[in-house]
């Protein structure tokens, strides 16, 4: 690979992108407006209009509902969608659960399933984390229990982020309690409009709203159950691996986006002694450090997605890219807040916040960063055990 080509993949697509996107979404400022006043991270509208024309069918077999949209435009709208500030947080998961229904599902279940996630009729939300198990999926309690063609569920969790604008859930439970831990779980596509099911808001330190949701005798068929039963650990495993990184979309243009912009900053902005910001060597040296960890943390994930379409569904090249891209972000976050004191605070309502309080706003949102989608502990004895071949550092299961 030439590591000094500076070439945009991306290029020979973004002006359609932007003609679609212009002619279909001519509103995404205020609806990334709307997204940072109302706590969403997902618009249902913008959604619908992608699944109508075909964008998200984009690079998927026709007998899964894929379309013959051009991969190259579908990922082009996707990442200026990301640029304006309008967060699909919503896509993303129900993209994780649809790769690992490709990897993992019934035939049945590919052609259902991915078919109506494709079109824009199925949403679904990630079900993982009970309130007394925080970063331990396993340690899951919340109860399937099988009534003929149906499983009835009794339980909680947290952080079901878009769950109030999903038609699903796709949930982790625990089928046999009398198994290990990690060996008694079952995966299942819960619908979020069944009897049972109560959906409360919990508001985030970045000022999104993620979820808390309850589960009362909530049935779901047994074709919606996803993998063997007590397999559940190893479908969620293929889950984490498309979240941390192993899928091409996966992507946060807004960080380089950051990184240029305090660069353009630091250029214009001068000093009470009136020297430059940039001027200052340490400065320079932080802002050159974060560009080079977004390049690491961007070639980690073309690593990562080429290992999955090797077949490598071991985690480790995304645990890889979820650990060094969450930790470089945040550290990123903070030489940010200090390089521009006391206005790097300034919320968007001061008015004359820099950068339109991006770096306020972004330093809020990196703090879930390492925690999020795994923990960085555990992802870190992931890449032990299954890249470099080091003993077990946890007690086994």
């Amino acid at each position: 690979m030439d590591f000094t080509q500076d070439e945009d993949e991306l290029k020979p697509y973004r002006e359609q992108a932007s003609r679609w996107i212009e002619h279909n979404l001519p509103a995404l400022a205020s609806e990334a407006e709307r997204q940072r006043v109302s706590g969403d991270s997902f618009s249902p509208e913008i959604h619908r209009c992608l699944a109508a024309a075909g964008w998200l069918g984009a690079g998927w077999p026709t007998e899964y509902g894929g379309t013959d949209n051009e991969v190259g435009v579908a990922r082009a709208i996707h990442q200026q969608i990301a640029l304006s500030g309008v967060r699909m947080i919503a896509w993303l998961t129900t993209s994780f659960v649809i790769n690992t229904i490709r990897d993992r599902g019934t035939e049945a279940q590919k052609k259902s399933i991915i078919s109506d996630a494709l079109r824009g009729a199925m949403i679904i939300a990630l079900g993982y984390t009970d309130p007394e198990a925080g970063s331990d999926a396993a340690a899951a309690r919340t109860r399937a229990v099988r009534h003929g063609d149906e499983w009835v569920i009794n339980g909680q969790k947290m952080f079901t982020s878009c769950a109030h604008l999903a038609t699903h859930v796709f949930m982790l439970t625990r089928t046999d309690p009398e198994l290990p831990k990690h060996n008694g779980l079952t995966t299942f596509l819960v619908p979020l409009d069944a009897e049972g099911v109560e959906i409360q808001p919990v508001w985030t330190l970045s000022g999104e709203r993620t979820n808390a949701t309850f589960y009362a005798d909530v049935r779901t068929p047994d074709e919606f159950r996803i993998g063997d039963i007590n397999g559940g650990w190893d479908v969620l495993r293929t889950a984490l691996m498309y979240e941390r990184g192993g899928q091409r979309d996966n992507l946060r243009p807004e960080n380089l986006e950051t990184t240029r912009s305090a660069v353009e900053w630091a250029q214009r902005n001068h000093r009470d002694d009136g020297s430059r910001v940039w001027d200052d060597p340490v400065v320079r040296e932080r802002l050159v450090r974060h560009a080079i960890n977004e390049e690491i943390t961007e070639l980690l994930r073309y690593r990562a997605v080429w290992a999955a379409q090797q077949g490598d569904l071991s985690g480790a090249p995304t645990a890889a890219v979820k650990v060094f891209g969450s930790e470089t972000t945040q550290q990123r976050e903070w030489d940010l807040l200090d390089m521009f004191g006391a206005a790097g605070v300034l919320k968007r309502e001061a008015g004359d916040a820099p950068l339109d309080a991006a770096i306020e706003e972004a330093a809020r949102d990196g703090v879930v960063g390492p925690i999020a989608g795994g923990s960085n502990e555990v992802l870190r004895g992931i890449i032990a055990e299954r890249q470099l071949g080091l003993p077990r550092c946890r007690p086994p299961r």
